[in-house]
């Protein structure tokens, strides 16, 4: 399986974490540079956006956030010209369990069941908790592979698996980003896919770094005091802010299993 990671040139500190990580489970990867919405200029966001949707939820899709969805689509044109059917597709944020490669073998060995279904190696909710189907498939190390129900609500695009065909779907349905990369749900109904797996106990999970391509205004005032702690990492407000970050992780990550 091929495994692509999508990581800004400047962030140095989650790229030693993450190609850390891969070289200890002995896997190969690519680095993907991920396109910095700071740098996208109003002629681009016309070019490669839909403004329209941008006009409706001016808040949501932010530049960065249509950064974000924009190195997802490089890496799908990455995958397109690759010889492999499957593909990981990690951001550089990630902390990935030690197990994981048994998933990544079980989806190639099961490949006519998992061919048209996008695969999270863990999920966020959005609203609630995440709701999975009690029938999965076990696929080694501890680890299942369930049918997510409540689609509507499932987010996180930090770890993937997919098809090749499905990237090629997502390029063809998708010319110009009208949202965010884990808007699982409206892939879902452009019929990208016809499921949305997740793996649980999770494969992976977000590390605590400052966000970089993501939900975040990176001119406003609280970013630049926050930006100011993680790069110094001063003592106490440094702590609080890593365990305001795993309280968010553990609020948006509760499963049910129904």
């Amino acid at each position: 399986m091929k495994v692509y990671v999508i990581n800004l040139k400047d962030s140095v500190d989650r790229r030693k974490s993450i190609v850390g990580q891969l070289q200890k489970l002995k896997i190969d990867f690519e680095l993907v540079d991920a396109i910095n919405g700071s740098f996208l200029s109003d002629e681009e966001l016309r070019d490669k956006a839909d403004m329209d949707e941008v006009a409706k939820y001016p808040e949501w899709l932010t530049k960065n956030v249509i950064a974000t969805s924009l190195s997802h689509m490089s890496v799908y044109k990455h995958i397109c010209n690759s010889t492999d059917d499957w593909h990981l597709i990690l951001e550089d944020d990630v902390i990935l369990h030690e197990n994981m490669k048994s998933v990544l073998t079980h989806i190639e060995a099961n490949s006519e069941i998992y061919k048209n279904r996008v695969v999270l190696l863990y999920g966020l909710a959005y609203k609630g908790e995440i709701e999975l189907s009690k029938n999965g498939f076990s696929s080694g190390e501890g680890f299942n592979v369930y049918k997510v129900l409540c689609r509507e609500e499932i987010g996180g695009a930090g770890a993937y698996i997919i098809h090749k065909d499905t990237a090629r779907l997502f390029l063809l349905k998708n010319d110009k980003i009208k949202v965010a990369a884990d808007s699982w749900y409206f892939f879902y109904l452009q019929e990208i896919y016809t499921q949305v797996d997740c793996v649980y106990p999770f494969a992976a999970k977000p590390g605590l770094f400052e966000s970089t391509i993501g939900y975040v205004n990176k001119t406003s005032l609280p970013y630049k005091i926050k930006h100011f702690i993680d790069k110094n990492k001063l003592p106490l407000f440094y702590s609080l802010l890593r365990r305001k970050r795993k309280a968010v992780w553990e609020r948006t990550s509760k499963v049910v299993i129904k």
